[in-house]
């Protein structure tokens, strides 16, 4: 869920399966339309999307930013688009967007976004305080440091917290850089895991954006 503006909220879980909710609701990659708008509302705006402007190949998986694709997607096309083209809902005061297969009519892809200053979607969408919960595996305790690691990962979680609890991510990353003018605080990098995808600022190491997907 949301908070305002750069602010908190109720916060939803992700966990490791794929499931996103709040409370007793949930949403997964088998989820429909109608299951999202039961659970979540009408949308603030429906984007339609045209192709994938950015993919990050994770071994056998391929996985799009969704974020980019968001950003660059088209409003315009008729039912004839909506039927054929996979389509965002844009949930913009929960910090969220949800990304539905235009064939099977299901969640493909849940973007959540931090509302990170210094980021080109800066005050576009409300901080979504999500838990990404971590497998047992993950480590509990900096090897370093001797400090206790978080036992989830949030919207305020650093990335190089983030590779300690997740070990390096596969492939190189992907740099989005639209350009001085459409964005002056610098590219951003998306970087891959199974079934995630992060998309850290350069200039700081901040998560912008985290983009959950089926396959």
């Amino acid at each position: 869920g949301g908070g305002g503006g750069g602010g908190g909220g109720d916060s939803s879980t992700v966990k490791p399966s794929g499931r996103w909710g709040q409370g007793d609701g949930r949403i997964t990659f088998s989820s429909s339309v109608q299951d999202v708008v039961a659970e979540l509302g009408a949308p603030e705006r429906i984007f339609h999307k045209r192709r994938d402007s950015m993919r990050i190949h994770t071994g056998s998986a391929v996985a799009s930013s969704g974020v980019g694709s968001s950003a660059a997607a088209s409003s315009s096309g008729g039912a004839l688009a909506f039927k054929t083209d996979d389509y965002f809902f844009n949930y913009f005061s929960r910090g969220a967007d949800v990304m539905f297969d235009g064939g099977t009519q299901r969640v493909k892809k849940i973007i959540l976004h931090t509302n990170f200053p210094c980021h080109v979607s800066f005050n576009r969408y409300h901080k979504c305080n999500f838990r990404i919960l971590l497998p047992e595996t993950a480590p509990k305790v900096d090897p370093k440091s001797g400090r206790p690691l978080p036992a989830f990962i949030g919207p305020d979680t650093h990335w190089d917290v983030v590779k300690q609890l997740l070990g390096e991510p596969v492939g190189r990353p992907v740099v989005h850089s639209p350009g001085a003018q459409a964005n002056p605080f610098g590219p951003t990098w998306f970087f891959g895991y199974d079934h995630i995808v992060f998309e850290v600022m350069k200039s700081n190491g901040h998560l912008a954006s985290v983009c959950l997907f089926a396959e």
